[in-house]
């Protein structure tokens, strides 16, 4: 379980904030359906860039974790540059760290980065980016199988289609049970940051377990 008032030195980490990923207009006309369906990606793009920048100062370390080429069966290819970039957010190249991974989870290939991690007293990790149901599940399900504590702000994290990315985690009720993972939205994790990290206390959850037990969800309104 979380602790209230114990010592949480927290890192952050991005998965696949691309233009790949994110970006409506890379692939899709403005105006067209698949342009309009994909908004929801871009704001959640945007969301993360302004965490990010509240955030920084505030967590041990700032991570990108990211694919650079198409896994899909059948699609397999390496991205373009443009389909590479960052899309909104701001990474600093002298500061922050960057991942580059093959699997929709970067901790086996980035294991020394997490152990490292640990090592430096880092005890919780802020996961966000995209898919809900793919690289993020994947890298939830390892982060807190390695011992991490997970907070994710579910307006930071994006599911392919317009629906609440909750529905792509319901999988995890147990673990939000025994608080090894948290459900919230990025002010209250904001709030969290900007505490000395030895008086830190958990963010509320947005969704408690018994709300992923039973699937019930607001619409994404985010």
């Amino acid at each position: 379980m979380f602790l209230l008032h114990c010592i949480m030195k927290i890192a952050f980490l991005g998965i696949d904030v691309n233009r790949a990923s994110c970006d409506p207009g890379l692939y899709f006309k403005k105006g067209t359906f698949e342009h309009s369906n994909a908004q929801h990606l871009d704001k959640t793009a945007q969301n993360i860039a302004d965490f990010i920048d509240d955030a920084r100062d505030f967590v041990e370390s700032v991570g990108w974790a990211m694919q650079y080429a198409d896994t899909r069966p059948g699609q397999e290819q390496d991205y373009t540059p443009e389909e590479c970039a960052f899309h909104r957010v701001r990474p600093i190249p002298t500061e922050d760290d960057f991942l580059p991974k093959t699997r929709m989870s970067p901790y086996e290939e980035h294991k020394v980065y997490f152990d490292r991690l640990k090592e430096d007293g880092v005890d919780t990790i802020v996961l966000t980016g995209f898919y809900a149901e793919h690289c993020i599940y994947w890298t939830l399900d390892d982060l807190m199988s390695n011992g991490f504590k997970v907070i994710v702000p579910m307006d930071l994290v994006a599911a392919m289609t317009p629906h609440n990315p909750m529905y792509s985690l319901t999988d995890f009720s147990r673990e939000a049970y025994e608080g090894k993972v948290i459900f919230t939205d990025s002010e209250k994790t904001l709030d969290m940051l900007y505490e000395d990290e030895t008086k830190r206390k958990p963010p509320r959850e947005r969704y408690t377990w018994n709300d992923i037990h039973q699937a019930n969800f607001d619409t994404l309104g985010m």
